[in-house]
């Protein structure tokens, strides 16, 4: 039987599905940007805020950088 103690970070990092937080990103701004545009009373700002927060959170702003991440925000909401 392993312990818990025993368990390296290694072999969680290898046993841990990666997430794929540009795609998740990507999901949340398109669905955000379908409620912006469906509901008047939808609050874009604060949804766009949301969204910058999840990215920095998850270090898209830093692995992609500002500009990139900001395109994708444009381009979700270009209709809007």
């Amino acid at each position: 039987m392993i312990r818990p103690q025993q368990i390296s970070e290694q072999t969680v990092a290898r046993n841990t599905p990666s997430v794929d937080h540009l795609a998740i990103f990507r999901h949340r701004a398109e669905t955000l940007a379908l409620i912006v545009h469906t509901s008047p009373g939808a609050n874009k700002q604060a949804m766009v805020d949301g969204l910058w927060r999840y990215a920095e959170q998850n270090g898209l702003v830093k692995e992609l950088g500002v500009d990139a991440v900001q395109a994708e925000l444009a381009r979700a909401f270009w209709a809007c």
